[in-house]
């Protein structure tokens, strides 16, 4: 019964019709597995004979309700536990007429263990009433099943899937949506697949144009990537579960770093290098110039507007400050957002330095 088994799911034996087994099997100690087959004879007390051929019944509604942590309806001494599932005494589904699916005691206590039974109407899953008369779970006993599959069968849940792994969740950083293309300051990002481990049937592949690629956690379900200056990285992501394979490649393009010289400054030029300057949309759009006391702004330089005037050469952009004051000051660098279509600036950085005059 162990052979084949999985750890995210019930796995269904369905035996022959001329098995030996005539009904269904839940192991007590392991509920993630069932035999179910064979062809049952019953002897109606109300009278003719019919054959269950087990697997096209609902009895496997029964056995997935011990799955579930369900007991039969006459269990301990015909009380299950459950306040609104009717005591209920029978024991031989031979006892119940097929047709009204009512217990009957025609057969005498002999055969019926019991010449009376409180429950008159025998439709419960989780009774020995015939499998065509099979058709009732109570609220209590559904809620006694969600509280399995919450816990010692959340596996089961978590792995039931509608079809391969969505990949359309993924995410980067501090809870960023990952797009096809993702600008990002130079260095670590880490990139989480939000996909629960236990409904993968192996490790999620990883593979990038870089060296620095980290594959991470439990079935390898997030990555850390390094994306320096100016570069532009495509991660190809692939998962697997039972229902198939899916695959993402998102691509993480970082903004361009820059050095800032001389500091202190001392005349009247402050010098800005960046690391690159060929992809206009990797330089800040402003940089500006505040004083760190007052929080006042004191220059303001559209940088994407110097490179369209050619001033910036080798990758070298001159700032005159001749009219800004002495003292200690602070240079913001504001970027785009190009993960988004507003013009909002969202990626900012910023450096101390000294004017002495």
């Amino acid at each position: 019964m162990d052979a084949g088994q999985h750890t995210n799911a019930i796995d269904i034996y369905v035996l022959p019709s001329n098995s030996q087994i005539q009904g269904g099997f839940v192991p007590s100690n392991n509920k993630k597995v069932m035999a179910i087959g064979g062809t049952k004879t019953v002897t109606h007390c109300s009278g003719g004979t019919t054959n269950y051929e087990i697997a096209q019944h609902r009895v496997v509604s029964h056995e997935m309700g011990h799955c579930f942590g369900l007991v039969h309806t006459w269990q301990y001494s015909g009380d299950d536990g459950l306040s609104d599932t009717p005591i209920d005494y029978v024991t031989n589904n031979g006892c119940v007429n097929p047709s009204t699916c009512q217990f009957v005691n025609n057969c005498g206590y002999s055969t019926c263990n019991v010449t009376s039974n409180p429950t008159s109407i025998m439709t419960n899953f989780m009774s020995y009433t015939v499998p065509t008369c099979m058709s009732v779970f109570t609220p209590m006993q559904i809620d006694l099943m969600r509280g399995s599959l919450n816990t010692s069968l959340l596996a089961v849940v978590s792995s039931s899937q509608a079809g391969p792994p969505n990949m359309q969740l993924m995410t980067y950083d501090s809870n960023q949506p990952v797009n096809t293309v993702n600008f990002v300051n130079s260095g670590w990002h880490n990139i989480y697949t939000n996909l629960n481990p236990s409904t993968l049937i192996s490790n999620v592949t990883w593979s990038a144009n870089t060296s620095y690629l980290y594959p991470t956690g439990t079935k390898l379900v997030n990555a850390g990537v390094v994306v320096n200056s100016g570069q532009s990285i495509t991660v190809s992501i692939t998962a697997s579960n039972i229902c198939g394979t899916a695959n993402r490649n998102p691509t993480f393009v970082a903004y361009y770093g820059y050095s800032i010289y001389p500091n202190p400054v001392v005349g009247n030029s402050l010098s800005i290098k960046f690391d690159g300057s060929e992809r206009i949309e990797l330089l800040p759009q402003f940089i500006s110039i505040l004083d760190e006391i007052t929080g006042q702004l004191e220059l303001n330089v559209d940088v994407q507007n110097e490179k369209l005037n050619g001033n910036i050469n080798q990758n070298i952009l001159a700032i005159n400050v001749a009219k800004i004051k002495g003292g200690i000051k602070l240079v913001k660098f504001s970027y785009k957002n190009l993960n988004s279509n507003d013009s909002d600036l969202k990626f900012t950085s910023t450096e101390r330095i000294i004017i002495a005059k």
